[in-house]
């Protein structure tokens, strides 16, 4: 995670900014896919002792070479592309079971 993004280490030093600007004195964070990775980069980097906890799901720190990331956006922007390409109706939703109410 050391050669994270000039955007994560600035949305770091932006989250540590807002919070003593709000007083926030502590908290906990809760990240989800690039979330996660960002509070996995804040937790690590940011240097905030008010931090208290992190719950990360789905998250990664990162890949560390250059063609695994182009591999990377390759696969990602296949899988955008193929959802597009879904019939109306058949996108996300057809992805994600109907939740029990």
């Amino acid at each position: 995670m050391g050669g994270a993004a000039p955007a994560t280490r600035q949305r770091s030093a932006v989250l540590a900014q807002t919070l003593r600007g709000l007083d926030i004195n502590d908290y906990i964070l809760i990240g989800y896919s690039l979330g996660g990775r960002r509070g996995l980069y804040h937790s690590c980097h940011g240097q905030d002792p008010r931090l208290r906890a992190l719950y990360v799901e789905g998250a990664h720190p990162g890949l560390a070479d250059a063609p695994a990331c182009r591999q990377r956006v390759q696969h990602d922007m296949g899988v955008g592309a193929a959802l597009c390409r879904r019939p109306a109706g058949g996108g996300v939703g057809r992805l994600v079971p109907p939740a029990d109410v």
